[in-house]
């Protein structure tokens, strides 16, 4: 990453201040720390030279001054001190001299006694020696004006004659967003209208203004009121924020011309990153935010009372208390033990503090869910500088500890409403919970499961489903010749390596019939690679002696085999498939033995009614009707 070094020459004048024996290494150290972040938020790559000087008596007015060299202008234009020339690439226009310096005052200075606090822990009566640092270097990297009181520019180019001017002078205003210095004009500046408001700032609206782009942009669409007091304060005046209670403060800007004791701003506002862009520079300021670190890189609970937790902190140094609450975005998942409500105050801003989180323990078997967990800005209750900080969101899994429901375990047709109970997960069971659960799932069968005998009657299916079984063989659902197998009157239905056998419809409308599945769905009922064996439709009307599919359903028969059902009945049809008002496609599949019997019966294999539909690829041997016609 790029950034601005800072290489600091501590001047030997004194056995105080930085060259103090007991505090002065701890002092330079704060020094160079808080220059370290403050270079960081330039986008370039520049090491500027700063002299460094004690002061311990109040005639200089202020608790520290900063200043930059500057080498000789063209004779007009917009021309940047040495700091802001090698920090946006320019070449080195003073050579081993420094590129600028800072005065700091210390104790016992007279009028302005000062207390200062290097660290984070500001209290009242003490001075906020990083907030203080920043400051100055603002002003050393072109945070500063060159016009005078009477509108003269620092290189004594003559009043109103072609000027010099930092680039800061660019985009000052009056109130009514006009420019005081004319680029087209050899950078000549509006003398009189100068003069007018340089001590005219005296109302909100009334004196000078900073109107570029990025910044009128970031102020909300206004320029920024510029500090130009009744009585011109030399140094002061033109090169500050005008504070204007309580939208320009110490707390919310760093670049006001006074500051007061206690915790204030240390960073610059968006107002002020977005004026220094438009002096030329590219600022990445890290923004306001929330972080969350997980422990061991992820965090995980269970519903067996599991327990994790995460680290919450600040990114930035706030001047005042920010609070932020902490809530589980399924709390049927996830709840949030301690605490629930973070205080983080100037001190402890980026000192991490735990909170823990625990599965919420459920009878449904979901598997492991994944959810949320965010941490908002109590706004009404933080400092302004997170006010619009997002919430921030970490990603929890909750370990199912519920027997999966999905997988059938048992050769039993049970319906005890606890799979955990009983003998395990029976297909009904099975299908239930996936009825219960919108949008499609598969259920497959355990190895040690074959036989699988229907004794509570048919199981209606309503939702979209796919049932894999472990080959003819070896999964057989049977229906013990006492009840259909399947009814299904919602969505898909797919299977796929079991065998259907034993089912029976004795219901005489021809829309009742399947015997091992009736299919009212206006979805697609794939079957590969499924025996149907044995099955029985006998009704009047009877239709389907395995299989009967309506509602303007389809039919996907491949790879499978249909022996030895049968349809009875008067206007009996298709003895093992029936298809009414949809459309069906039958391939590599055998029709082996099935029949119709009764007065009109038709169709001994497969029979369709208003449906389109294709067989190919398929053996048809020894199907037949009976009866007469």
């Amino acid at each position: 990453l790029l950034a601005v070094t800072f290489q600091f020459n501590f001047a030997n004048d004194g056995s105080f201040g930085f060259n103090d024996p007991m505090k002065g290494a701890e002092r330079k150290a704060a020094l160079q720390s808080t220059a370290a972040e403050f270079g960081s938020w330039f986008n370039h790559t520049a090491t500027i030279s700063v002299d460094v000087f004690n002061h311990n008596t109040g005639d200089i007015g202020a608790f520290a001054v900063a200043y930059f060299d500057e080498s000789n202008p063209p004779n007009d234009g917009f021309y940047a001190g040495i700091p802001q020339q090698k920090t946006l690439g320019g070449a080195d226009g003073n050579g081993a001299t420094a590129d600028g310096a800072i005065t700091v005052i210390w104790e016992n200075a007279g009028p302005l006694s000062v207390v200062w606090e290097l660290g984070d822990d500001v209290n009242n009566g003490e001075i906020d020696f990083q907030s203080l640092v920043i400051h100055e270097l603002t002003h050393l990297m072109g945070f500063a004006s060159d016009v005078q009181e009477n509108g003269a520019d620092l290189w004594d180019s003559g009043l109103g004659n072609p000027s010099v001017w930092q680039p800061f002078d660019q985009f000052l205003s009056d109130n009514a967003g006009s420019r005081f210095i004319n680029p087209a004009n050899q950078h000549r500046i509006n003398v009189p209208a100068w003069q007018s408001a340089a001590t005219g700032g005296t109302a909100d609206n009334t004196g000078v203004f900073f109107n570029g782009t990025n910044a009128v942009a970031a102020n909300g669409g206004n320029p920024v009121p510029i500090y130009s007091p009744g009585t011109w304060e030399e140094g002061s005046s033109g090169s500050h924020i005008r504070i204007i209670d309580p939208t320009y403060t110490d707390a919310t800007h760093l670049m006001v011309p006074f500051i007061r004791d206690g915790q204030v701003a240390r960073r610059w506002n968006p107002v002020e990153a977005a004026m220094m862009r438009d002096i030329g520079y590219d600022i990445v300021m890290p923004e306001p935010a929330i972080l969350l670190t997980p422990s061991g890189g992820s965090t995980t609970v269970t519903e067996a009372g599991g327990t994790d937790t995460f680290d919450v902190q600040l990114t930035v140094r706030p001047p005042s208390d920010v609070k932020v609450t902490i809530a589980a975005a399924d709390s049927s998942e996830v709840s949030v033990n301690n605490p629930t409500t973070l205080t983080f105050t100037p001190v402890n801003w980026n000192s991490p503090q735990t909170v823990t989180l625990t599965g919420v323990d459920d009878s449904d078997t979901d598997g492991d869910v994944v959810s949320l967990v965010t941490a908002s800005i109590v706004v009404a209750q933080s400092d302004p500088m997170y006010g619009s900080a997002a919430a921030a969101e970490l990603t929890v899994s909750t370990t199912d500890n519920d027997m999966p429901l999905n997988v059938v375990t048992t050769v039993f047709d049970e319906n005890d409403a606890n799979p955990a109970d009983g003998t395990g997960v029976s297909l009904r069971e099975a299908i239930q919970w996936a009825n219960s659960h919108p949008g499609g799932d598969q259920i497959t069968i355990d190895g040690n499961v074959s036989a699988m005998f229907l004794t509570l009657g048919q199981i209606e299916i309503t939702e979209t489903l796919s049932i894999v079984g472990n080959g003819a063989a070896n999964t057989i659902i049977d229906a013990n010749n006492t009840s259909r197998i399947f009814k299904v009157t919602g969505g898909d239905l797919s299977l796929k390596d079991l065998k259907m056998q034993n089912g029976v419809t004795t219901v005489g409308e021809i829309g009742e019939g399947g015997g091992a599945i009736q299919f009212l769905s206006s979805g697609s009922l794939l079957l590969d690679t499924v025996q149907f064996v044995n099955n029985l439709t006998a009704a009047s009307s009877s239709a389907g002696g395995a299989v009967y599919v309506g509602s303007g359903g389809s039919l996907m028969a491949v790879n499978s085999v249909f022996q030895s059902n049968v349809t009875l009945g008067d206007n009996a049809s298709g003895g093992a498939v029936f298809v009414e008002g949809g459309t069906f496609t039958i391939q590599n599949t055998i029709f082996l033995g099935n029949r119709t019997e009764g007065i009109d019966a038709g169709g001994g294999a497969v029979a369709a009614d208003f449906s389109s539909g294709q067989i190919a690829g398929t053996l048809l041997q020894d199907n037949f009707t009976k009866g007469e016609v």
